[in-house]
This record gives structure tokens, C-alpha cells and sequence, in this order.
């Protein structure tokens, strides 16, 4: 019962130095920069369409892109253990 008086001081405290911090508007030039900038980093990369798509295509070109591989590797190194979900209950058997 002695952590109670230490968490409410810190929890007020926290919540004090949330008033500190001030946040700076964007300009809409800066905006514009950093938008451009993230589509060219997204989408910089593909091939230009030259004609009309088929599904087949569509997938193939999606998955051969260059912002797919990360997510592919960073998703094999991860072990399906870390990510399975212990069941919501257990069964009356």
C-alpha cells in the first residue's frame, strides 16, 4: 500500500508535463514536401502501366515490387508461436 501515495504523485506528474509540450504547425509548402516525398518513396519504383491489366498481372506486379520484400522477409522470421492467441476458453471436456 506504500506504492499508492508514489504512483498518484507520478501519474499527476506525468500529466503536468503533458501540458508542456506545444506542437508547431505545418505550412502547407512543408506539407507538400513531405507528401510528395512519401509518394515517390511508396511508388517510386513501379513500372509504368502501358496497357489494360489482368488480375494475374496485377497480383504478379504487386508482389514483385520492391516495398513487398521487407514485409516478406520481416513476416518468415517471425515464428507462428509469437503470434497465436491462446483460445477465448476452455471446453467443458
Amino acid at each position: 500500500m506504500r506504492l499508492a501515495p508514489f504512483a498518484t504523485l507520478a501519474a499527476f506528474g506525468l500529466t503536468l508535463s503533458a501540458c508542456a509540450v506545444k506542437p508547431t504547425a505545418m505550412d502547407d509548402a512543408s506539407i507538400d514536401l513531405r507528401a510528395s516525398s512519401d509518394w515517390q518513396t511508396a511508388f517510386g519504383n513501379q513500372q509504368p502501366v502501358t496497357g489494360p491489366i489482368d488480375l494475374n498481372e496485377a497480383i504478379a506486379r504487386e508482389l514483385s515490387e520492391a516495398h513487398v520484400s521487407p514485409l516478406l522477409a520481416a513476416l518468415a522470421a517471425l515464428s507462428r508461436e509469437e503470434h497465436e492467441q491462446p483460445p477465448l476458453h476452455k471446453s467443458a471436456d
